[in-house]
């Protein structure tokens, strides 16, 4: 088995993970994500240089893929309920509790969008990749106590937008 091979086995579940959420739960757009994730990782590998953990790593070109994604479609494909509903075996309420769920997802993720880009990315590697603190200090380069105050910042920001705008409670 090649190195990158054994690369994949070991990380293709934490970027499917990463990008499952990231995409609100969608299922079938994560799994392409992750594998034009590993395919730009194998074109890029030589360009790695070791000053965050090989997770991370991915984890920022699967970010970054996804947002290429955003841009060049203005918004993913949303499945309206009548179609998940035909699909799923499930009853109406956990169906109804299902699409509510997706809806405060799509809201945060938008709001996250508008926000500043270290604060966007603070946030989108704490919450959906579950990046440790230190973790995100590597990656964005700023000490891990600045990366704590900006996470806690932007999500006093992100509950204030998803209350206001949304009438959310968090």
């Amino acid at each position: 088995m090649s190195q990158f091979e054994n690369l994949y086995d070991e990380y293709w579940q934490d970027v499917f993970r990463f990008l499952f959420r990231l995409t609100g739960y969608q299922r079938q757009l994560a799994e392409e994500l992750v594998q034009e994730t590993f395919y730009q990782a194998m074109l890029s590998f030589h360009r790695y240089r070791g000053e965050c953990q090989i997770r991370t790593w991915l984890c920022q070109i699967a970010k970054n893929i996804y947002f290429n994604v955003i841009r060049k479609y203005k918004k993913v494909r949303q499945v309206s309920i009548e179609e998940y509903a035909s699909h799923a075996t499930l009853s109406f309420d956990t169906v109804v509790a299902d699409y509510e769920t997706q809806e405060l997802i799509d809201h945060a993720i938008k709001v996250i969008m508008q926000l500043d880009d270290k604060t966007r990315d603070v946030l989108i590697y704490r919450i959906f990749s579950e990046l440790t603190y230190a973790q995100i200090s590597t990656l964005l380069k700023i000490n891990e106590s600045s990366a704590k105050v900006i996470f806690m910042r932007g999500k006093y920001k992100l509950q204030n937008k998803l209350r206001e705008e949304y009438g959310y409670e968090i």
